[in-house]
């Protein structure tokens, strides 16, 4: 949200416009480094968190590099097959208007 007021400039942008939130493009998740001070190595934030939250309580989740990147490409995978279908219903819409078929290239 902080990212959609800084690019629309508005501190109140969300307001009027319908701007849905996409779990496959947040923060990386950086485990109990973001819980506790920067200052901490990730070992002294581990044992923190034992002491804070006991040893049945699970880690917050950590994401590799790896991991990031292949849950933006989900994301653009996604937006692509969105864009595909789209494309495909105004096709169809077109067709049926103009009683043809006459198509036009969207991807080059």
């Amino acid at each position: 949200q902080r990212t959609t007021n800084l690019i629309l400039g508005e501190e109140d942008c969300l307001e009027d416009l319908d701007v849905e939130l996409e779990p496959l493009l947040r923060e990386v998740a950086k485990g109990v480094r973001e819980m506790y001070p920067k200052k901490l190595t990730y070992e002294q934030a581990e044992a923190r968190f034992r002491q804070d939250y006991g040893p049945e309580e699970p880690f917050p989740l950590l994401e590799s590099e790896e991991q990031v990147m292949a849950r933006v490409y989900r994301w653009m995978f996604q937006v692509v097959r969105e864009a595909i279908e789209e494309y495909r219903l105004e096709c169809r819409e077109n067709k049926a208007r103009r009683g043809g078929t006459r198509l036009y290239p969207v991807f080059a």
